[in-house]
């Protein structure tokens, strides 16, 4: 049973000892040797989120962005053998919120591509993830969600990120145990969509999004916002028809404290062809089934993806 409180002073791990013999160890050494070189580990807030916390608190000192340190990664497997030894990479905090906790999630981004515990199959990729899992006492609902996700996906050769609980150090000093797991990015060994070759505008490419409530952050050619079918209300399931209630999924007016939503595109789009394509795609595949649940409308997409067209169905279920 792993345990989520600490005997360590660094205020950033949430573990109780360390795990050197029951987990592989992750040691990460910073090249410089700076008295302050721990501040990227420590210190780093998301930009868009420190701007909203300054927002509301007065006084309060916007911590810096995230940041890369050059570094020397090792990882030693459960029985003490080295696995990688003093390898170039660069590291820095990242995430949105979880920037502001006391255990900062990492992005380690390697020099040369690296295959880390078998995970994914073995895949040699340079960027990897170590999530912190700070709010998670058990640290297992990631863990478990990864491995059924592939598990599910694995038979039709779809993606799902692996993932593998490790102890970390830094600088001799141990941080907690993180799981370390894949980058969601475009990759033969990841998302493996096709990109658009530079000046490339048609719209048959690949899309790879995050369903994202920081969109607005992103340049106009990589976020857009989803309507949800003109913020149709949606009945809460509770086998006898939500008691009456309803919810809209967007906000109706200025004094509704819920977000607007929308989709980050973490692929390459060139034009805004491409861009206005794919948010109409999604926009409209909501809508269709949207329209069929609530309504008993069949909606179909053209040839091109473009428009829809409805028919009446009634449903066999009699709803």
């Amino acid at each position: 049973m792993l345990c989520s409180c600490s005997a360590s002073k660094n205020p950033n791990t949430n573990n109780s000892t360390s795990s050197a013999g029951t987990l592989p160890v992750l040691s990460i050494e910073t090249v410089s040797k700076a008295e302050n070189v721990i501040d990227f580990v420590t210190e780093p807030v998301a930009g868009h989120v420190s701007q909203l916390i300054a927002s509301w608190t007065p006084g309060y000192k916007i911590p810096p962005e995230p940041y890369y340190e050059d570094c020397l990664i090792t990882l030693r497997d459960t029985d003490g053998s080295t696995l990688l030894d003093s390898s170039e990479g660069r590291v820095k905090v990242r995430g949105n919120w979880t920037t502001t906790y006391d255990k900062k999630p990492l992005r380690i981004k390697f020099t040369e591509k690296q295959s880390l515990l078998g995970l994914n199959d073995g895949a040699e990729q340079r960027n990897w993830l170590l999530l912190a899992e700070y709010k998670d006492a058990s640290m297992l609902r990631n863990r478990a969600a990864l491995y059924a996700s592939r598990e599910i996906m694995k038979e039709d050769g779809l993606f799902a990120a692996d993932s593998q609980l490790v102890s970390v150090e830094i600088n001799g000093e141990y941080y907690g145990v993180y799981l370390l797991s894949d980058m969601q990015q475009v990759s033969s060994h990841r998302v493996n969509i096709t990109e658009p070759e530079t000046g490339y505008t048609g719209t048959d490419i690949g899309y790879f999004m995050e369903y994202d409530g920081y969109f607005y952050n992103e340049d106009e050619l990589h976020g857009f916002p989803l309507d949800f079918a003109d913020n149709a209300p949606l009945t809460p399931f509770d086998g006898e028809g939500g008691g009456g209630r309803t919810i809209d999924p967007l906000p109706k007016d200025e004094y509704d404290p819920k977000p607007f939503m929308g989709m980050t595109i973490k692929s390459t789009v060139n034009s805004a062809e491409q861009h206005d394509f794919i948010e109409n795609y999604v926009n409209n595949v909501y809508k269709i089934m949207y329209e069929a649940a609530y309504n008993d409308k069949a909606y179909v997409f053209d040839g091109k993806y473009k428009t829809l067209s409805c028919e009446q169905y009634h449903s066999s279920a009699g709803s």
